[in-house]
C-alpha cells in the first residue's frame, strides 16, 4: 500500500502488482524519475528500464 501511495503521489501507472512484486510506470523529467526511484529504493528495486526521450508523429498528413 505505501508503495502505491508513493507512486500515485508521483502521477505513475501501476501495470501489476501481486504479492511479492508490483510494476511501475512513470512517464517525467529525469528528475522526478530520480527522485521516485530513490524513495522507492528502500523496498527493493529489481529492475528499472528509462528508454529517455521518445518523439511520436501525430496522425493526419
Amino acid at each position: 500500500m505505501e508503495i502505491n501511495n508513493i507512486a500515485n503521489s508521483f502521477g505513475a501507472k501501476i501495470h501489476d502488482a501481486r504479492k511479492e512484486s508490483i510494476m511501475v510506470e512513470l512517464t517525467a523529467t529525469p528528475e522526478q524519475i530520480n527522485n521516485l526511484q530513490e524513495l522507492l529504493s528502500p523496498y527493493g528495486i529489481l529492475d528499472v528500464a528509462r528508454t529517455g526521450a521518445a518523439a511520436l508523429q501525430r496522425g493526419g498528413d
